[in-house]
């Protein structure tokens, strides 16, 4: 059985997409190989702009795992957890490849991510087959967070201001575009109850 430094080695050079992130998974230790020099998932605040690539044996002890189900589940570095369902698995007569759009959950705070692949056989009412692997991490840098979530009070009551006007200004047109003449509205609780018939 080749080791994970050989299958990293094999990989083809047009298959190996530049810039990205790669993970090659060693179905008998259950591990996700990691550079050694770590990864980096990108900078707190992205979104869905960081895709983690993956790849892996076909077969395990006789068992097809292209007809197994995937998810990755990660803590993020708030120690929250959630999981992505992978919906574009690639299948060879050896190998199995999927990916991981890192979404804005992951990214969400600065520090490390861990992760594992969950791949399942389900029916109705369970899980008929698991296959886990141990558990990787990566890293989400520190950056600027989105400066159009922080307005400085004085910026913030301008805005409150102008948007009143816009408002006003607004049902002012309205009212006068009605074609009602008010005086004739119901003044009394008498007045109303004999329009709707109650006296």
């Amino acid at each position: 059985m080749a080791s994970v430094e050989e299958a990293l080695s094999k990989i083809d050079e047009s298959e190996y997409v530049r810039d990205t992130i790669q993970f090659v998974i060693d179905e008998n230790l259950r591990t996700i190989a990691v550079p050694q020099q770590g990864v980096v998932f990108g900078v707190v605040g992205d979104k869905n702009v960081n895709i983690a690539h993956f790849q892996m044996v076909r077969y395990y002890k006789g068992f097809d795992l292209s007809s197994f189900n995937i998810k990755i589940y990660y803590i993020n570095a708030n120690d929250e957890i959630n999981y992505y369902p992978v919906t574009d698995m690639e299948s060879t007569e050896d190998t199995l490849k999927f990916t991981w759009l890192i979404g804005s959950n992951v990214m969400a705070y600065v520090g490390d991510v861990f992760f594992a692949v969950h791949m399942f056989v389900e029916n109705d009412t369970e899980k008929k087959q698991i296959f886990n692997t141990t558990i990787a991490s990566g890293k989400v840098l520190n950056g600027i967070p989105d400066v159009e979530d922080y307005i400085d009070p004085d910026r913030e009551e301008d805005l409150l201001t102008k948007l009143q006007n816009k408002l006003m200004k607004y049902m002012q047109e309205k009212i006068d575009t009605l074609e009602i003449d008010f005086t004739k509205f119901i003044a009394t609780e008498e007045e109303a109850d004999a329009y709707l018939g109650l006296q």
